[in-house]
């Protein structure tokens, strides 16, 4: 039961017995301000690439270290880390970070934000490093609660019509007619080989695709439906990366 409580903690450079490892100031005062944690309780500390060991919290004034005191190796795990990179046109506010929330907790590795013509929140670059360590920490923090070991990326905003055109690309479209492919009968298509290349699925904004957009994409990405029903933006982001995840997860039980 004591596992199953201790808290994470994501480090850049794991610790040893030789040298403990500072925290950053955010996952300093999270551990102090928020869940209240003392100096000589034990965390698990991960890395964002896949590693894990025990370690005690060491306070030294205002900095908190992680010094690993356990002689238990660190554990080293890939799962969770699914090929699938998620293009989203960028959504407003707390629709946005649900999304990205969503994407870790099912797999996707990178995550590519997508200015498209119907693009409600604007980015420049003066405030794009204020968007990305924004979205990079709730993707981290949803790392540490979905006992997943590998960050999932958050990868600078692309503008739609930047995109090359790739053949494992698809993008939901929600007004595609009845010949359109369902995502579940694309994916079953595809050899086991195509399917390890990776996936990259492009969703719209608020407003849907524009034509342009389309034309855009009807260039650089196969068309697939989600169904019969209209979705919002991050209803699709679920459904679409749920569908995909359970294709890996499935071919993966198929190697057993």
């Amino acid at each position: 039961m004591e596992h199953l409580k201790r808290r994470k903690v994501l480090v850049d450079e794991m610790p040893t017995k030789a040298r403990p490892t500072e925290l950053s100031p955010f996952e300093a005062k999270h551990i102090t301000q928020v869940l209240r944690l003392r100096n000589g309780d034990k965390v698990e500390v991960i890395d964002g690439k896949g590693k894990l060991a025990i370690a005690v919290l060491v306070f030294k004034g205002k900095s908190v270290f992680v010094d690993h005191r356990e002689d238990k190796a660190v554990q080293t795990q890939t799962l969770g880390n699914l090929p699938i990179t998620l293009e989203l046109s960028i959504l407003k506010g707390p629709a946005m970070d649900w999304s990205i929330e969503k994407a870790v907790e099912l797999g996707v590795s990178d995550f590519i934000p997508i200015i498209s013509s119907h693009t409600v929140v604007k980015t420049n670059k003066k405030d794009i490093s204020h968007f990305l360590e924004r979205w990079q920490r709730i993707a981290d923090q949803s790392l540490k609660q979905c006992n997943r070991l590998i960050k999932m990326v958050v990868h600078e905003p692309l503008e739609l019509n930047s995109l090359n055109p790739e053949a494992n690309r698809i993008f939901c479209n929600e007004n595609g007619d009845s010949k359109q492919p369902l995502l579940a009968k694309w994916l079953l298509a595809l050899s086991k080989e195509q399917l390890h290349r990776g996936i990259k699925v492009t969703i719209g904004p608020e407003g849907g695709w524009s034509r342009e957009d389309l034309e855009v994409l009807a260039r650089i990405a196969a068309p697939v439906s989600l169904g019969p029903l209209t979705m919002r933006s991050e209803t699709a982001v679920v459904s679409a990366t749920s569908v995909i995840a359970s294709c890996y997860h499935f071919s993966m039980l198929d190697k057993v």
